[in-house]
């Protein structure tokens, strides 16, 4: 069917030829034995019945896909470097930071998780707040929304002048600036004490919560470092327990990681 596009001066024994050549052009371009200097390509051409450069075209066309190939593997390894360059830094300064906040929570924190104005205050509420159903802790969490786009409310204010929050902003004051913000959660997520307004009274469905009062009583969870207010800051959360393991809830301190 193709070969009626030829002269029609080409004889049956140049077709046949030809055909010959192009199958076997082909053959050698899949077996990888296209020649690869100029003299074999051109006794080839000269060889082959006057339509002889097709396995020279054969052999050009395979030199472009291996050309093709080429410049695509480069730029790969263009973007590859470029992604470990972005990314190795931001690795090696995360490790960095976790570091420094764990030390920072065993040496400035562990201490004081055990005093008895954190304890008590968490295991009171926990005690009061036996029987609140997902409803109940919903409206709750509702009204605290409300109080804070109002600038304060009952609810609020209950925890944010209590004993625990006051124990909690002198914790803060002697930090010397490296924590930024406490509060504290019972054992359904919901705030005890603090010392800033969370957006938020529920924190029992954030990772701060999870990850910490539901896995052990020694867990810790470090989230990743955010710019919040020209700080970059890392909310660090701990489970609050009793010494004999006795899980109460959990606590997150926001420490500035750039005051470490």
């Amino acid at each position: 069917m193709v070969f009626w596009a030829f002269p029609k001066q080409i004889s049956t024994l140049k077709r046949e030829n030809l055909t010959e050549n192009w199958q076997m052009g082909m053959r050698n371009w899949f077996l990888g034995k296209v020649p690869h200097n100029s003299d074999s390509i051109q006794s080839q051409s000269r060889s082959s019945a006057g339509m002889g450069g097709i396995p020279h075209m054969v052999y050009q066309f395979k030199n472009f896909i291996n050309q093709r190939r080429s410049a695509m593997f480069k730029r790969f390894v263009i973007v590859v470097g470029v992604i470990l360059m972005v990314t190795l830094p931001c690795n090696a300064n995360a490790a960095s930071y976790q570091k420094k906040i764990q030390k920072y929570v065993e040496s400035h924190i562990r201490g004081w998780l055990a005093a008895p104005e954190l304890i008590d205050a968490v295991a009171q509420q926990n005690i009061n707040h036996m029987g609140l159903t997902g409803g109940d802790i919903k409206n709750l969490d509702q009204r605290w929304r409300t109080e804070k786009r109002l600038g304060g409310g009952d609810l609020m204010n209950s925890k944010m002048s209590n004993q625990l929050s006051a124990f909690l902003r002198g914790i803060k004051a002697a930090s010397g600036g490296v924590i930024v913000e406490i509060f504290v959660m019972d054992n359904l997520g919901l705030n005890v004490g603090q010392t800033d307004p969370t957006g938020d009274y529920m924190q029992g469905d954030e990772a701060k919560w999870k990850k910490t009062y539901p896995v052990s009583a020694n867990a810790v969870f470090i989230d990743e470092v955010e710019e919040d207010g020209g700080k970059n800051v890392s909310q660090t959360s701990l489970t609050v327990a009793r010494s004999n393991g006795a899980r109460l809830g959990a606590i997150t301190v926001v420490i500035d990681v750039d005051k470490l």
